[in-house]
């Protein structure tokens, strides 16, 4: 419940009761000093989100369409990260908040189907609202379902509900199918053994194990791990562990890094505030002249996505829109644009005469039915050498 004369802690706090490192100067002095910690002055959240879920939608369901959602909350996740774009429904209790349970208490990342992260503080688990999703994974899949960001929603008077959603300009009504579910379409996210390849890719080269180092230390633990608590580094690990966290960290994030092709990844867009993209972190224009080396470390993480995989770098020649690729049994895997980057692994790919192999495309050009054990080839009148 609102109480008058308390600080919500925006923005000044995060999690339940840790100060934010970009206002350290504010909290150590002043009207604010310790407000984190103030239990006299400060108020902490009913209940934990997923980090970086930006809800911007929230409403009450009262409607005849739905009476299993009778009188639930409804909680649209607009952020960019993998833990937004879906629509949350929570129980409540007799106050209208959400129901709130020990810990720990999981969440979904991406589209996978179980559970994955749980409601953590610097102090550990914490205890906060669990939700079903009624919408989730909202990733694109070869076209069929275009990525989404919900903004706001409504309930008509027939009991549908209304969604606003701002990647696609759309405005979508949920109402009651008939007949029987669709299949669920394949979630878009790397696996969890296709980012052990990668991991291990890094570990066995000894000039992007050095590269790893120098992002961790003068990139991620100087400006990143403040906001970005969710890295998962931990006091006491050894080093060569710290970089392997970090890095797959990285890689389980949607798009931030895409093997062979720095410039198509967020991590580089973002760092470097390239387009529409918000500079991080907060500041990061004055880095390169105000911090000896930085530009570098900037540079080094060019290099260490661009070399990941171990092949040989060739584009996708210009000329019509898109490239299609296939399986090795002639399935259609997805379309490439033009002049976008991929590692050819075989050149002449033993399997299939007039294509080469190369290793696995971004997932937003990768539909649900090819696997990376059958593998992926293009055509290789296709392919013109990285200049």
């Amino acid at each position: 419940m609102i109480e008058k004369g308390k600080h919500y802690g925006w923005p000044y706090c995060y999690d339940l009761s840790t100060p934010s490192p970009e206002f350290k100067i504010v909290l150590q002095a002043g009207p604010y000093k310790d407000l984190c910690n103030n239990a006299a002055v400060y108020k902490p959240p009913h209940t934990l989100l997923p980090p970086h879920g930006a809800p911007l939608g929230i409403l009450y369901y009262h409607g005849s369409k739905f009476p299993e959602l009778e009188g639930k909350l409804l909680v649209g996740l607009h952020g960019y990260r993998p833990t937004g774009s879906r629509l949350l429904i929570c129980n409540v209790d007799g106050y209208g908040l959400p129901k709130v349970s020990p810990p720990p208490v999981r969440y979904q990342v991406s589209c996978g189907a179980e559970p994955s992260r749980a409601f953590q503080t610097d102090a550990g688990n914490a205890a906060a609202a669990a939700y079903e999703e009624l919408i989730s994974g909202w990733y694109r899949v070869n076209g069929a379902r275009p990525q989404g960001a919900p903004v706001g929603m409504t309930v008509a008077a027939d009991g549908a509900i209304w969604i606003v959603e701002d990647k696609n300009k759309s405005v979508i009504r949920i109402d009651r199918a008939s007949g029987d579910p669709p299949d669920s379409l394949p979630c878009g996210m790397r696996t969890s053994q296709q980012i052990d390849e990668l991991a291990d890719f890094v570990a066995n080269d000894p000039k992007n194990r050095t590269r790893l180092t120098a992002i961790r230390t003068g990139l991620i633990e100087k400006h990143c791990v403040g906001c970005h608590s969710d890295f998962g580094l931990k006091q006491g690990q050894p080093d060569a562990e710290k970089d392997q966290t970090v890095l797959r960290f990285m890689l389980t994030q949607d798009g931030w890094i895409y093997p062979g092709d720095p410039d198509s990844r967020k991590l580089r867009t973002r760092l470097r505030g390239f387009g529409t993209e918000k500079l991080m972190p907060p500041g990061g224009e004055k880095l390169p002249q105000t911090e000896p080396g930085y530009a570098r470390v900037l540079d080094l993480a060019d290099y260490l996505a661009g070399t990941m995989v171990p092949g040989t770098r060739m584009r996708i020649k210009p000329g019509t829109v898109q490239r299609t690729f296939f399986s090795k049994t002639d399935k259609e895997c997805g379309e490439i644009p033009t002049t976008k980057v991929v590692v050819v692994t075989q050149k002449n790919a033993v399997a299939k005469p007039g294509f080469s192999r190369f290793y696995r495309p971004a997932d937003i050009f990768l539909n649900g039915e090819c696997t990376d054990a059958d593998g992926y080839y293009i055509r290789q009148e296709l392919l013109v050498p990285l200049l």
